[in-house]
């Protein structure tokens, strides 16, 4: 249409092909902003896809020997530049979910709250709001000592970081913002908990951390994956110590 306003000689048949690719322009962006509201985007929020590292034994990143491997795809050690446009598309396709149901946009935002957020600071001050708390307490997936991508890993030790919470506040690094700080999408999540995982592909400790989804509420299997490094969970309890 803006096309058709800026020449006058296109004919009807273009305008009706530029009025089609529009339309289908929006549906698609609505269609990827359900997505990442609705969950059915896939968890991993820098490229919508599925972990690679997901298992639906829950078990599984409790069992000493078992191998797995972190996919190059996953971008688990790798975070995009400030103005990447990662955090630019994830914040488009929310607004765009949230101005699509407008109608139900207070229950919306109460019953599935989203968010793409710059810093780690008002991360925590959205998760406490969402939370309903005075307190949270951050758990970042930490840095490793080797790299993890495309090596056969095998547990080496597991034990339960934050037990299974009623909800939590799941932040997924994005982008890097300024300084050593980073943009977030945020989002709460029901039936979670963490696990504090000891791989050594070559003899150096390192930790990753797995979350382990179980909601009964949600047609989705329980499934556990691995957190990219800097994912933060905030919950309201103190971490847990209990070995496995």
């Amino acid at each position: 249409a803006i096309f058709a306003l800026r020449d006058s000689t296109l004919s009807e048949s273009s305008c009706i092909m530029i009025k089609s690719a529009l339309l289908l322009f929006t549906a698609s962006a609505l269609d990827q902003a359900q997505g990442w509201a609705d969950n059915t985007r896939g968890p991993n929020n820098k490229d919508g896809l599925d972990y690679s590292t997901i298992q639906n034994d829950l078990d599984f990143y409790k069992t000493i020997g078992n191998t797995f491997k972190i996919s190059p795809l996953d971008d688990f050690e790798f975070t995009p530049a400030h103005g990447y446009g990662v955090a630019e598309k994830l914040r488009a396709e929310t607004d765009a979910y949230y101005k699509a149901n407008r109608s139900n946009l207070r229950k919306l935002k109460m019953e599935d709250p989203h968010a793409v957020i710059d810093g780690f600071e008002n991360a925590k001050q959205w998760a406490m709001l969402q939370l309903n708390a005075v307190k949270v307490h951050a758990h970042k997936a930490p840095l490793t000592n080797e790299n993890m991508v495309g090596r056969e890993l095998s547990v080496k030790a597991s034990k339960q970081l934050v037990d299974e919470q009623e909800s939590l506040v799941a932040c997924h690094v994005l982008e890097k913002y300024q300084d050593d700080d980073f943009i977030y999408g945020c989002h709460v999540a029901y039936h979670v908990g963490v696990l504090e995982v000891t791989v050594a592909p070559y003899g150096l400790d390192s930790t990753l951390y797995a979350a382990c989804h179980d909601d009964p509420d949600s047609d989705v299997k329980p499934f556990c994956h691995i957190l990219s490094i800097h994912d933060t969970m905030f919950t309201v309890e103190a971490a847990g110590k209990v070995t496995v």
